[in-house]
């Protein structure tokens, strides 16, 4: 975490980043999760209405990121409803965003409505086949902790035949596989991934700058 006075630092910066570029999309999303996220931030209903700001300023075909993590705050906060729509609403806009479709999935799993869930995480591999492999991971992470793990199993395959380097993917399966007791195979996948950077795990975190697990 960051101390007073770098966080201070951190809110000049991006507030002089948007006096240059006002429609500048990562730094409304950087300052958001600052105020929302850091123990000395100024907290949820600052970063919503940095968020909200920023969606009547930001075309959200650039900014996307900004809508997606307005929607993860909301439901962090245990809003729900209006976490969907704001997601619904981005993804009529954008319908070829996979990682839109991906949060809503990931919304969907976390209250446990798992075919609906599966139907959002087919929609996004649908709608960006070349981003779909945080799609594929985050989606066999689903059915191997639901018990399917042949079905698991063939979505960690279809994200590293999507994207040979996502670090996430051979990681997820070689824990797969270590569960299942296959050890040398485990191994195997293990010292795939060992040869890609953790920056290049692919799982959705990177644009949207969100931390949250499977986003």
């Amino acid at each position: 975490h960051r101390s007073r006075g770098d966080l201070d630092l951190a809110r000049d910066y991006f507030r002089k980043a948007l006096v240059v570029d006002g429609k500048h999309a990562l730094s409304y999303q950087s300052l958001a999760l600052l105020e929302a996220k850091e123990p000395q931030g100024l907290g949820f209903q600052t970063a919503r209405r940095i968020l909200r700001e920023a969606t009547t300023i930001v075309n959200v075909r650039d900014g996307w990121p900004v809508w997606q993590t307005w929607a993860v705050l909301e439901a962090d906060a245990g809003n729900m409803d209006e976490a969907q729509h704001i997601l619904q609403a981005a993804i009529e806009e954008v319908p070829n965003c996979a990682q839109l479709y991906q949060t809503y999935a990931v919304l969907k799993r976390d209250e446990s409505d798992y075919e609906e869930a599966r139907r959002l995480f087919d929609a996004g591999a649908r709608a960006s086949p070349k981003d779909s492999a945080p799609v594929y991971s985050a989606w066999g992470k689903m059915e191997e902790d639901c018990g399917y793990v042949e079905r698991a199993r063939e979505l960690y395959q279809k994200g590293i035949e999507v994207n040979p380097s996502n670090s996430v993917c051979w990681n997820l399966y070689a824990a797969l596989e270590a569960s299942e007791g296959n050890s040398d195979e485990a191994d195997r996948l293990k010292f795939v991934a060992s040869g890609f950077s953790d920056d290049s795990d692919g799982s959705g975190t990177s644009p949207s700058l969100l931390e949250t697990d499977g986003y």
